[in-house]
């Protein structure tokens, strides 16, 4: 039978991810992730004018931010697994995270040992669950899962720096102004946003721009920031593995 020893090891890996995030974040905070950026000369066009604003020099991210990342990931995930096989000491036993029913059904075998109790709460926890978000794939489980095994099979998820927060002021207070910002990855020559202008006389504009490290857009983060998600997937996964604690003596 586990004890509750053996869970203080799982939750001790987990103090691991919380190690990865500081080195993230000091990564980041030793050379500072932003861009220098230009307005474009303003164009005229039947729309009404505007004007664009570009990157014209990107910081480089440090070269080993994505392995950090994939290390904060791989425990987080580990740690799961680890609580399932110390319940179900099976060689396919692992923390399963389904996104329908059917995957559920089909891949339940690999923990027909896990006693009733913490396999009625395994099962809880699936993202499939109405209860457990509206979408599966923003369920913070099968974000941390596809984040896994992304990472098996190919580099680290490349980060991006992109506009985490960013506004146009401008020194009238009734000024007519669109701006639209960019999302995604931003390079040299980048678009950062573009601010339609219908106000007559033209405004003075204040750009004020922040800049952040996302994932993929593409992947199943979905562009997210970094330090925000992985904290978020950090503190989700300690709660689930206090929920397996009365199975531990």
């Amino acid at each position: 039978m586990p004890t509750v020893g053996d869970l203080e090891a799982v939750i001790g890996r987990l103090a691991w991810s919380w190690k990865h995030l500081k080195r993230f974040k000091n990564a980041v905070s030793d050379r500072s992730v932003g861009y220098h950026w230009v307005p474009l000369p303003k164009v005229e066009s039947q729309s009404g004018s505007y004007v664009d604003y570009i990157v014209d020099e990107a910081t480089r991210l440090p070269d080993n931010l994505q392995f950090i990342i994939g290390d904060c990931i791989h425990s987080l995930r580990a740690s799961l697994d680890n609580l399932i096989y110390l319940l179900c000491p099976t060689p396919h036993a692992e923390f399963m995270i389904c996104k329908t029913a059917d995957q559920w059904k089909r891949d339940v075998w690999k923990i027909k040992s896990l006693p009733k109790g913490p396999c009625t709460v395994l099962y809880d926890l699936q993202p499939f669950h109405l209860k457990n978000g509206g979408d599966p794939e923003l369920n913070p489980l099968w974000i941390l899962n596809g984040l896994w095994n992304g990472d098996k099979h190919r580099a680290p998820h490349i980060a991006h720096g992109v506009t985490q927060l960013a506004r146009i002021d401008t020194g009238e207070s009734r000024a007519d102004i669109w701006p639209i910002f960019s999302t995604g990855a931003l390079d040299s020559g980048s678009k950062i946003c573009r601010v339609w202008i219908f106000s007559e006389p033209e405004p003075e504009l204040i750009p004020v721009f922040s800049f952040d490290i996302v994932f993929d857009s593409a992947g199943p983060a979905r562009g997210l920031p970094v330090f925000d998600t992985l904290l978020n997937l950090h503190h989700r996964v300690r709660a689930v593995v206090e929920k397996f604690r009365p199975f531990f003596d």
